[in-house]
């Protein structure tokens, strides 16, 4: 009974009353139905229908693999709503092979080992040899999946292989060209959905209907116009609206119905039920012809507090609730598609760099205009012919001019939109001018300053946490001028990163940026750089820079006067139509409600009736507006 009408079976939604007395040749038709039904199920479907397996099988210990022995790993990054919350945000799962799964590709189940397997795993992922969706765990010929789990026999010796050595042929981090993107609207069992029709949901992805900032048109702009999502696969015109088997309902949007419940199940075990539900639509495996797909649920009801998760280096990205109509999040969800990881800030924690979508990003359907950060930028490679590496160590002194990523297509300048400083180990450091305009208009933190980015590992070059380490600048949202990094590349030398000037009246605007490795005046830094140039500097490397920094920038901080100093930040930052006329000893408190004539008369009943903080989705607007 596997062979006949597995795509009937599982779309069979009435609920079935059996008499096991009963043995009618109707009422035994009905039993093996139903018996059939939930065999095909368990197989797919590994959650409390393999107990029922398991207990068919005598306590058999769940469904052993059949195949290849063997799955790719699968690294999975979630988008916490509430970071502070202290969630997991990363899993390691492993995608099956279709013949261990009745056919069916890209099943994916989190992988369950004892402490020494797990640590063996990670360590080989973060060693920068291995990577999610390059390389297959071997050995899998007495694992099996459990309750929605792959389990790893306990003496398994972990061992990664490269996909490529396999000749598995992957669709992975494609990042310039045409990019067909399928989007799956989900209705679970009980008819739960989004309430928008496939063609609204088809707009917000790809602004079919006119959405003003959207998947498209914002990945588009961040590549220079180098990366181009279709709706669905265009080139074939036999499919209708870019899906085949006539299942497109709106350009590049397509409805499944899983046979599960969004308020019981597990998200691995939804997210494996729309899998397999696509492929009896389409006819086709996943992702097949598609570079992406994305998977919309009504919400979470089960293993929640994520707003989306994405698989690093590979194909599917999951969205719950509204979260798949907002542009920050869908960018950043594909950005771990693209083997990006996420961009922390100066407080440490892991999403919190808000200059980068990798940060936690613009909740909002219409407010995504924000591109990634310096060590996102290098990473991916749509700058490359505008990227400047620095070695410090054989260049210790540098001045630099910035122009940002926004202004990358501007004819006028040929100046470096990103600079890597070497420090000849795995955790780089990033450069970049945080121009907000154009593309980056909507930027979430520190407008028109010089960002530094360091990388935890991989050079800047693959998947690796980043962490914003200053914002520099004159005005504005700073920490300074100049950034002292003490014991550069583990020589015992600092390098000093700082601002000389920031120039908004140009076009484009720039910045321009000095390096200094040691001391300026060292004698013969150059001669021997790897061997000698710690020697003076380790006993005063900064007397200049680290006793005064911002004193010597501030008397002479521009080349062009001026308008460097604050030309347009402060007035972006806060509104000037009535504070400017009675400066802002109080109206920097609460700038946006006219408290200037009254400010203080019944001050404990106003503060919570001014700013409506749960309607304010855009976090910078939420961090400025007082009592927010």
């Amino acid at each position: 009974f596997f062979t006949p009408s597995f795509a009937a079976l599982l779309s069979h939604k009435k609920t079935i009353t059996i008499d096991p007395t009963n043995t009618h040749p109707s009422n035994l038709s009905i039993m093996k139905i139903a018996l059939a039904k939930t065999l095909l199920l368990s197989s797919i479907l590994p959650t409390s229908l393999a107990e029922m397996v398991k207990n068919l099988r005598g306590g058999g210990g769940g469904r052993k693999l059949q195949g290849s022995s063997s799955c790719t790993v699968l690294m999975r990054a979630d988008l916490s709503i509430n970071p502070s919350r202290g969630l997991t945000d990363e899993g390691i799962e492993c995608e099956m092979n279709a013949e261990d799964m009745d056919g069916y590709s890209g099943l994916s189940f989190p992988i369950q080992g004892n402490d020494a397997q797990m640590t063996r795993l990670k360590t080989l992922l973060e060693s920068g040899d291995h990577a999610s969706g390059e390389s297959v765990l071997t050995g899998l010929k007495d694992a099996w999946i459990d309750k929605g789990k792959l389990f790893l026999p306990p003496g398994l010796e972990i061992a990664l292989e490269k996909v490529s050595s396999r000749n598995n042929k992957r669709n992975l981090a494609i990042v310039t060209g045409k990019k067909p993107i399928l989007v799956v609207k989900v209705t679970d069992i009980n008819g739960l959905a989004r309430t928008e029709s496939a063609a609204q949901i088809g707009d917000d992805v790809f602004g079919t209907n006119g959405d003003p900032v959207n998947l498209k048109s914002q990945l588009f702009g961040c590549s220079m116009e180098k990366l181009d999502v279709t709706e669905g696969d265009q080139e074939d015109t036999s499919l209708t609206n870019g899906v085949p088997n006539g299942q497109g309902v709106a350009p590049g949007v397509m409805e499944v119905t899983i046979q599960l419940s969004l308020q019981s199940e597990g998200r691995g075990t939804v997210r494996n039920a729309v899998t397999t539900a696509v492929q009896n639509a389409i006819g086709e495996s996943l992702p097949g012809r598609y570079q992406q797909v994305m998977y919309v649920l009504q919400g979470c009801y089960v293993e929640c507090g994520w707003a989306a998760y994405a698989y690093i280096n590979s194909w599917n990205s999951v969205y719950q609730g509204v979260y798949y109509k907002h542009t920050g999040v869908q960018v950043h969800e594909l950005g771990h598609n693209f083997n990006l990881a996420h961009s922390g800030g100066l407080d440490g924690q892991t999403y919190t760099d808000h200059t980068c979508m990798m940060g936690n990003p613009l909740y909002s359907d219409d407010t995504g205009k924000m591109c990634y950060n310096p060590a996102k930028n290098w990473q991916i490679g749509w700058y490359s012919d505008r990227t400047l590496l620095l070695d410090p160590q054989v260049e210790p002194t540098k001045t630099v001019t910035l122009v940002g990523i926004a202004d990358y297509l501007n004819e006028q300048s040929t100046d470096p939109v990103v600079i890597k400083v070497e420090t000849r180990l795995a955790n780089d450091f990033f450069v970049g001018f945080n121009r907000a305009t154009g593309v980056n208009a909507q930027n979430d933190e520190g407008d028109d300053v010089v960002t530094v980015i360091q990388v935890d590992g991989n050079n800047g070059s693959g998947y690796s946490q980043s962490r914003l380490r200053a914002k520099l600048g004159f005005t504005g949202d700073i920490t300074g001028s100049s950034y002292t990094i003490s014991n550069f590349g583990g020589t015992g030398v600092s390098l000093t990163i700082s601002v000389d000037s920031i120039n908004l009246g140009t076009v484009p605007a720039t910045a321009t940026v000095n390096f200094q490795y040691g001391s300026p005046g060292t004698p013969s830094p150059t001669s021997s750089p790897t061997i000698s140039p710690t020697k003076a500097p380790t006993q005063s490397p900064t007397k200049a820079p680290t006793q005064a920094p911002t004193e010597s920038r501030t008397k002479s901080p521009t080349k062009s006067p001026s308008p460097t100093d604050s030309p347009t930040k402060s007035p972006t930052k806060a509104p000037t139509q009535a504070p400017t006329q009675s400066p802002t000893q109080t109206p920097t408190q609460s700038p946006t409600k006219s408290p200037t004539q009254s400010p203080t008369s019944s001050p404990t009943k106003a503060p919570t009736v001014g700013p409506n903080c749960p309607s304010i989705s855009w976090s910078k607007t939420c961090r400025q507006t007082s009592g927010c």
